[in-house]
């Protein structure tokens, strides 16, 4: 443990018993092909399954049988190529590595993907935060990693020329506060430590037991995320809201759900095209320059920036 930076890093081997930390009744709204593939692709191998955000799309059309064997064999059929270390596989498509241009070419031979839990305000914890302690977050982050869909992310296409390897770590980062009476709410955000991607995962602690309830679909939070809870809908528990910019977008993205998991910004036009996120598996449709107007202690309205042409 990094006590400065309040990082605990968390290597498992995994075994068949991966599952034995599996939920069955953890919510996933937005699923699409691509998660229920890799979802099974992760009970096979038993351990994490992250994959390139990058064709060709890995969905139900791809077999998921009982043996990891097979799998491998099925997924390299495809021009998919499977690298597998104690605690993770990674999926990459097999035309990476060959053709195009010598600068846009991987050259790696072997993977490593590091999975650390962080408190969400390392360095200022908020009023209303309650600490976790290092067991707390590591069995946190053990449940959530057998039981949340899985994130892309892409490693660079050189480094650590000498021994052709590649590392990349996946965060968990952690808000403890309480949101509803008898319960402690953990809400967490999950992905790359870059831009990529990421998901929110939510779950609570009753009677000191950590149960994890939903996971989004997926983020594309940009840099510097600002997590708040606000009671947009006036029923005396706060909502979940996220606020981020992405790529040349000049106004603030925000979604916001409630404690169940419902995604309540979610247009019903939304055609889940959003600006710089790779179209590989489900994801949110956030609004773009929006706020939120009213008292702090009663229903709230969404107004939403327009553009005028």
């Amino acid at each position: 443990m990094n006590h400065r930076s309040n990082v605990v890093f968390v290597t498992y081997f995994y075994t068949f018993m991966f599952c034995g930390t599996c939920l069955s009744q953890v919510r996933h709204d937005g699923m699409n092909g691509t998660d229920r593939f890799l979802l099974c692709a992760q009970k096979v191998f038993g351990k994490p399954v992250v994959y390139s955000p990058y064709p060709p799309l890995l969905d139900e059309s791809v077999a998921c049988p009982a043996s990891p064997d097979v799998l491998v064999i099925s997924l390299k059929s495809r021009g998919v190529s499977v690298f597998e270390g104690a605690d993770f596989v990674y999926l990459i498509p097999s035309q990476r590595f060959v053709g195009g241009d010598v600068a846009s070419r991987n050259i790696w031979q072997h993977a490593a993907i590091h999975f650390t839990v962080e408190n969400m305000w390392a360095q200022r914890r908020r009023p209303e935060s309650m600490p976790l302690t290092t067991e707390e977050r590591t069995s946190i982050l053990k449940t959530v990693l057998a039981n949340a869909r899985s994130v892309p992310m892409d490693f660079p296409t050189r480094q650590n020329a000498e021994n052709l390897t590649v590392n990349s770590d996946i965060a968990l980062y952690l808000d403890a506060v309480q949101l509803k009476p008898n319960s402690q709410a953990v809400v967490g955000l999950l992905g790359a430590r870059d831009n990529g991607a990421k998901r929110l995962v939510y779950g609570e602690i009753q009677k000191g037991k950590y149960q994890m309830r939903w996971d989004s679909p997926l983020l594309e939070t940009g840099s510097g995320p600002k997590l708040e809870y606000v009671d947009v809908d006036g029923d005396g528990v706060p909502e979940i809201v996220l606020r981020w910019f992405e790529g040349n977008y000049p106004t603030a993205a925000l979604v916001i759900f409630d404690t169940s998991g419902n995604e309540l910004t979610r247009p019903e036009s939304c055609d889940e095209i959003t600006p710089g996120m790779h179209r590989i598996g489900g994801t949110a449709c956030p609004l773009y320059g929006a706020t939120l107007d009213g008292p702090k202690n009663g229903k709230r309205d969404i107004l939403v920036w327009e553009s005028k042409t």
